[in-house]
């Protein structure tokens, strides 16, 4: 009888530790994939934080009506190209929002600008749009920040590996 128990137990016992042996090993591919991602993030931080320098620079120059030269207008296309790659989806739409309203802002200025060619229809449907984008830019200029911040915000990578 005590042979046929001890197999019991020792049997009872490989099942458990089958059991904590699987779940040592969940835990470590949970803990991995958690590693993986904040590596990621680390390693895009540079790029990202370089496109959003690029772009709060981009919205406050407009702003100022420091509109800038083709070939900047180049540069800055080139930086938001890789946003698409960088961000999800709502940073891009952000983004192309930004563009969209200062093309706006600079077409109007442009229309304002152009003397006696634009008639007065013109010119004051171009002085409403240019308000409109000085707005919308103004607006876009304060959500840089939330809109960024998700990716840009390290202390969002923290493992919580101390807490229990």
């Amino acid at each position: 009888m005590e042979a046929n128990t001890v197999q019991i137990i020792w049997t009872v016992l490989q099942g458990i530790s089958t059991v904590a042996i699987a779940l040592c090993g969940l835990y470590l591919a949970f803990r991995n994939t958690a590693l993986t991602s904040h590596k990621i993030r680390f390693d895009l931080y540079g790029k990202r934080l370089a496109v959003y320098q690029s772009i709060k620079d981009f919205v406050r120059r407009v702003r100022r009506s420091d509109f800038p030269t083709q070939e900047e207008w180049l540069e800055y296309r080139d930086k938001w190209q890789e946003v698409a790659f960088l961000f999800e989806s709502k940073v891009v739409r952000w983004v192309q929002n930004v563009k969209d309203e200062a093309e706006m802002l600079d077409s109007s200025m442009q229309i304002l600008q152009g003397g006696e060619h634009v008639d007065i229809e013109m010119m004051g449907s171009s002085a409403k749009d240019k308000q409109d984008a000085e707005r919308a830019l103004f607006r876009l200029d304060q959500e840089a920040e939330t809109v960024f911040m998700p990716y840009l915000d390290f202390r969002s990578l923290r493992l919580n590996i101390d807490r229990k």
